[in-house]
């Protein structure tokens, strides 16, 4: 009689993870660090999610246009990682560009929306996000769902563009609402410069301004002098007018007085002589 071979259990398929359980503290770097160790060895580390965008390339974060920013960031539903640059200052902005590509391929797989915007000559942009032209570049984690954004930490580099995407993932972020979502002008919008919209003949000249405040100075002291000389007239005024009342009545007491002595006298009895 023919053995009988033994069925075995059907095996999971390379690749595939069963079930496990996680004993951990419920905190999101644990966590993932968990989820990562175990996708590493199932062989699925390096699987993207769903819906990600692979690495950028520097030149292919730039966006010039609402239209191309649109597209790129606040159609999108993941979290979009805006970096704010001064394209005038060069080395700085292709610096810059460069840190955002190396963190982007570092996090390639993760569901990022990576962008790159020139606000040199886009300040209502750049001051609705909380950055002044003296900050840039600076880095904005975007979410459009939510209308709420979080700014990355200065100085701006690789290691604070990822602790902005571990704080925001974790929500341990400090984020701040968007009425709107800013557009950029086409054609740009430059700072105004002091003294901008001027003409030559509605400029101001300082020492003018000098010297009329001097001269608000000066007749402010004039009438602050005249105003005590006035008081101080006032005073020997109302001391002689009182002097002069306390003499008159001295001597209404004295012709009072007088008076009475005088009819005391004369009505006095007279001794008849026997």
């Amino acid at each position: 009689m023919p053995q009988q071979q033994q069925q075995l259990p059907p095996q999971p398929e390379q690749g595939q993870m069963a079930i496990q359980q996680y004993f951990g503290p419920l905190k999101f770097q644990k966590m993932a660090a968990w989820v990562q160790g175990m996708a590493t060895l199932t062989g699925m580390a390096y699987k993207r999610h769903a819906g990600a965008a692979p690495a950028p390339d520097a030149e292919d974060l730039d966006i010039g246009s609402q239209a191309q920013l649109q597209a790129a960031c606040y159609d999108k539903h993941s979290l979009c990682l805006m970096a704010l640059l001064d394209g005038g200052s060069g080395s700085a902005a292709n610096k810059a560009r460069e840190s955002i590509r190396k963190v982007a391929t570092a996090l390639a797989g993760q569901p990022l929306t990576w962008v790159a915007v020139d606000v040199s000559r886009q300040s209502s942009f750049r001051r609705a996000y909380g950055f002044e032209a003296e900050q840039l570049p600076a880095l904005v984690a975007l979410s459009t769902k939510r209308m709420r954004f979080a700014q990355g930490a200065a100085p701006f580099g690789e290691a604070s563009a990822k602790q902005l995407v571990t704080k925001v993932l974790a929500g341990s972020a400090v984020t701040l609402p968007l009425p709107a979502l800013p557009q950029l002008v086409d054609g740009g919008e430059p700072d105004e410069e002091p003294g901008a919209g001027l003409t030559a003949s509605d400029e101001f000249d300082l020492s003018d301004i000098m010297a009329e405040e001097v001269a608000t100075l000066l007749n402010k002291e004039e009438r602050l002098q005249q105003a005590d000389k006035e008081i101080e007239e006032a005073e020997r005024a109302k001391k002689k007018a009182t002097t002069a009342s306390r003499k008159k009545s001295s001597k209404k007491k004295k012709k009072q007085s007088s008076k009475k002595a005088k009819k005391k006298s004369t009505s006095a009895p007279v001794k008849d002589e026997l």
